[in-house]
């Protein structure tokens, strides 16, 4: 037999024939004309269960609302699963894994509001428990704490930006954003909006909560150092805000509140009426003393390091007050003061005017300098670390001008600027535009980039500390721009 098949050949075509021969020759039922190799065995699916708890470290309390999500390896690897723990802080994430197709290792994450986020890498297993301890964030180291960043009101930031321009998200609501973000020390952004809610809104773009007052929000926020949001509105009131998104108090004024809340270190908050009172309010929501201008208030004040508070009016001042209320001295210029001052190292303070003039002031009330544009300037000014002031004007320019008032550079943009410069480690000014663009622009005043909002922009740029800008536009969106 052996003999016989070796003496044999066979073509492809009756190799499967001969074999069906020898298979029935064998007392086997059946024949097919083709062969099946069997090949590797099917793999095994492995059914993977990750639990524990998700607690605080303040309180050792479970933390309800975190995301937890597992990822494939310990590097960038694909998203596993992910859930969101209940009300004792638990959770629990199941899949199935092919058994030739299980890592090493898994990479466990979980965020949460006001906490630091976490992140560990634990080894395969198809069963793991992991509690997860969450670091709480200071609620008062905020990112960017209020209108011009510093009570004084310099905008200058020690944060570095890294954005080139491009959009990494939009957040739209049903009004326009007048009113600049301000940003918690966890991220969240908040900015009020002329549909009348002040928004809470996470770094990655979603809603945290809105808060709704009566009026539309024209202030912008600012941040207290227990993490408190005061702003004001259009239905008279200042809003303190915890938060969560509640209220924690409102105090009235007489009229609309479109100034923006200052908070001097020892907490007072000081902030502006169109009743033409400046107020200074303790934490608790009380007043401790108000001060009447002869015009409505749309200025935001500011806050020298003596405690002299400054503000503008309509009635054509800048007013310096003592931290007890009373007069320190007025310095009278030639048209409506909207413009928030800026004080600087030395004490000198800035502040636009109607009159097309930017003012440097003395801390005695006596003028230093006076800078002309071509129209209003009621933005207002910022100041670098070397000295130079920037400040925009209705003539669409951007002025970079010398401690001592002489003018270094112009930029020009097309339209009126109403927007106020904020400034970054590296010296790189950041402006809006009625044109519908923000710009960057280099310390020498040449531009780096800029981005077309699609509407004007109004509010004042806000940074964070992954490097990207937030600006508000008109047609109800705010950007984050990386």
């Amino acid at each position: 037999m052996a003999s016989f098949l070796s003496e044999m050949e066979f073509s492809s075509a009756t190799r499967p024939l001969f074999i069906c021969l020898l298979v029935v020759a064998f007392g086997l039922v059946a024949c097919d004309d083709s062969v099946v190799d069997p090949g590797d065995p099917e793999p095994e699916p492995v059914d993977i269960l990750v639990e524990g708890t998700v607690t605080s470290d303040l309180d050792g309390e479970g933390v309800e609302g975190a995301d937890v999500s597992i990822f494939r390896g310990n590097g960038t690897g694909d998203e596993l699963a992910t859930t969101t723990t209940d009300q004792e802080g638990s959770y629990e994430l199941s899949f199935t894994l092919d058994e030739d197709d299980t890592p090493n290792s898994f990479r466990i994450t979980a965020t949460a509001d006001d906490f630091q986020p976490f992140e560990d890498v634990v080894g395969f297993d198809s069963e793991i428990t992991l509690d997860i301890v969450l670091e709480a964030i200071d609620p008062g180291n905020a990112i960017w704490r209020m209108f011009g960043l510093t009570p004084d009101g310099r905008s200058n930031s020690q944060i570095t930006t890294t954005a080139s321009g491009d959009e990494a998200w939009s957040f739209q609501a049903d009004g326009q954003f007048l009113s600049s973000p301000a940003i918690g020390a966890d991220g969240t952004i908040y900015a009020g909006s002329g549909d009348n809610n002040l928004y809470a809104i996470r770094p990655d773009g979603s809603e945290r909560w809105s808060f709704e007052t009566g009026g539309t929000i024209l202030s912008s926020p600012a941040i207290g150092y227990d993490g408190v949001i005061y702003v004001g509105s259009n239905d008279n009131q200042l809003y303190a805000i915890e938060r969560d998104g509640t209220e924690k108090w409102s105090f009235p004024t007489s009229g609309s509140v479109e100034s923006s809340p200052v908070v001097s270190e020892d907490g007072t908050i000081y902030v502006g009426s169109l009743d033409g009172r400046l107020y200074a309010i303790d934490e608790s929501g009380s007043e401790q003393w108000s001060y009447l201008t002869d015009g409505f208030i749309l200025s935001s004040p500011s806050v020298g390091n003596d405690g002299t508070i400054y503000i503008g009016s309509n009635d054509e001042q800048l007013h310096a007050i003592n931290p007890d209320g009373t007069q320190a001295w007025s310095f009278e210029t030639g048209g409506f003061i909207h413009s928030s001052p800026a004080v600087g190292s030395d004490g000198t303070i800035y502040v636009g005017s109607w009159d097309n003039n930017l003012y440097a002031i003395n801390p005695d009330g006596s003028e230093q300098w006076s800078f002309q544009a071509n129209d209003l300037v009621r933005s207002s000014p910022a100041i670098g670390n070397d000295g130079r002031v920037y400040v925009g004007s209705d003539d669409g320019n951007l002025y970079a001008l010398s401690a001592d008032g002489d003018l270094e550079w112009t930029f020009e943009t097309g339209d009126q600027i109403f927007s106020s410069p904020s400034i970054d480690a590296d010296g790189t000014i950041y402006i809006g535009s009625r044109d519908n663009n923000l710009y960057a622009i280099s310390s020498e005043g040449s531009e780096a980039w800029s981005f077309d909002a699609g509407d004007s922009i109004n509010s004042s740029p806000a940074f964070d500390t992954e490097g990207r800008v937030y600006i508000g536009a008109s047609n109800g969106s705010l950007f984050a721009i990386e």
